[in-house]
């Protein structure tokens, strides 16, 4: 068995290699830490707490602004964690901790006509505050309070212009990277038992984060899982120039490198999404999902081509147990009864003891 698992390992290592050439290598160096609490707001069960922390050790304009719930009534070290919101109209960090009365009254008029429980179903992090996690939800690049200036939600032009050879892909994980960097600091937080969540765009993001960051013990992406050649468009999408860019809508651009291979299906992909998703074994995986995705067929059959193929890694490494698929009927959501039962799988990984 020692054989098989170096064997995996080394595995491992060449997918991480492999995929840093597409996204880009990481910085050198982290900026300097220095968090700041911007505004304490006491809710029913949590403070709310946003902080904010430099992103970027060139640039000090590049800061991430984040939401830090503490349930009230500690007592010593408690779970945490790092939760990721899907894609937004502008609001990022705020549709996790369901704040949003600020954001509606602006919101384009086919949110404004979204049902309630839409965006009850992904306000996760107030829900995993509200079960006594401590949680940090950060604004992506690009949302939120990050949305680079006169420009719009998702059209990251600066940063191209700063960074060609990266991407957005990369500079997601290293953001998630400095926000686990921030809850270790953190006195009241269990060091040993953080794990990350985000649906859609926040699930794929928690799955490349918890990729390189072995310090996220439990990993739950919901509704964020694909394989990448179904979806050439929305992977390998390049940046456009600014004159083209302010007549058209917003380009968010993942992965630039990708467009050599999408465009050419006999150039095998240099990873799939099976890979970087088998990166976080042995830890603990939670994928989750909805039958069709965005209401268009074949949601189910993508989520199990992925699926075979991250079962097969753990199966390989002896720990099958540590993989889960957790599957239900609807369309691109995170309705109340999938929700209901990924706490309750969060809570098995990060509050029951160990041994």
């Amino acid at each position: 068995m020692s054989q098989i698992l170096n064997e995996l390992s080394k595995r491992q290592h060449k997918i991480r290699e492999k995929w840093l050439a597409l996204i880009g290598n990481f910085p050198e160096r982290r900026p300097a830490f220095a968090p700041r609490i911007v505004v304490t707001e006491k809710q029913e069960q949590y403070d709310r707490i946003k902080i904010a922390f430099s992103a970027d050790a060139d640039y000090p304009d590049d800061v991430i602004y984040a939401w830090l719930l503490v349930p009230h009534g500690l007592k010593g070290r408690a779970p945490a964690m790092l939760c990721l919101h899907p894609t937004t109209f502008g609001c990022g960090k705020d549709i996790v901790v369901d704040n949003l009365e600020t954001h509606m009254a602006n919101a384009p008029e086919n949110i404004r006509a979204l049902p309630p429980e839409f965006f009850s179903g992904r306000a996760y992090a107030r829900h995993l505050a509200e079960r006594g996690y401590v949680v940090l939800a950060p604004d992506i690049y690009s949302d939120g309070e990050r949305i680079e200036p006169g420009h719009r939600p998702y059209e990251p032009l600066n940063f191209y212009r700063r960074y060609p050879e990266w991407s957005m892909v990369g500079k997601a994980i290293w953001d998630n990277m400095l926000a686990v960097d921030y809850l270790c600091s953190l006195d009241c937080v269990d060091k040993n038992n953080i794990g990350v969540i985000g649906h859609s765009l926040g699930g794929h993001s928690a799955v490349f984060a918890a990729g390189f960051d072995d310090r996220l013990k439990a990993v739950v992406t919901n509704g964020g899982c694909t394989v990448f050649r179904k979806y050439l468009e929305h992977w390998s999408r390049l940046p456009l120039p600014p004159e083209l860019a302010k007549d058209r809508p917003p380009v968010y651009c993942y992965i630039p490198k990708f467009r050599n291979y999408m465009a050419n299906a006999s150039i095998p992909n240099p990873v799939n999404f099976a890979d970087i998703m088998s990166l976080i074994c042995p830890r603990s995986l939670l994928y989750s999902g909805a039958t069709s995705n965005s209401g268009h067929e074949g949601g189910l059959e993508v989520m199990q081509e992925t699926w075979d193929g991250v079962f097969s890694f753990y199966q390989q490494a002896g720990v099958p147990e540590n993989v889960h698929y957790h599957i239900y009927p609807g369309n691109h959501g995170f309705p109340d009864r999938a929700r209901d039962y990924v706490y309750r799988w969060i809570d098995e990984k990060l509050k029951t003891p160990k041994g």
